[in-house]
């Protein structure tokens, strides 16, 4: 399956989960809500970030924005097409450069902050 594929096949879960009301789609602030800044507090350098909404089960493409992430540094996430319903608790997946990979949960909608450790 390509990059494509698989985007469009997540689309196309996440829109049907929305519709059933599998997710947690109370309004928020602002229209920019699920943007946050990734912080890489750990002693390894970040490869790939995938994020999705925690109750899918399917990865999105890598949100990186950039080759390597290296520890200290911050990058900023965006989500382009955000609406006020869209869902607050998220999954973010990281992979290391040794090719270890770390998942988190996290409420977008109380912090706009998250730490990879």
């Amino acid at each position: 399956m390509t990059t494509r594929q698989a985007f469009c096949r997540f689309a196309a879960v996440a829109a049907g989960l929305l519709l059933l009301g599998g997710w947690d789609a109370r309004p928020v602030r602002a229209e920019h809500h699920l943007d946050f800044t990734l912080y890489n507090k750990s002693y390894k350098s970040i490869y790939a970030i995938y994020v999705t909404p925690a109750s899918s089960a399917v990865w999105g493409r890598d949100v990186l924005g950039r080759d390597v992430l290296f520890r200290g540094e911050s990058t900023r996430i965006t989500f382009p097409g955000q609406s006020p319903n869209s869902p607050c608790l998220w999954a973010v997946k990281i992979v290391y450069s040794d090719g270890t990979s770390a998942q988190q949960r996290f409420n977008r909608c109380q912090s706009s902050q998250v730490f990879a450790r």
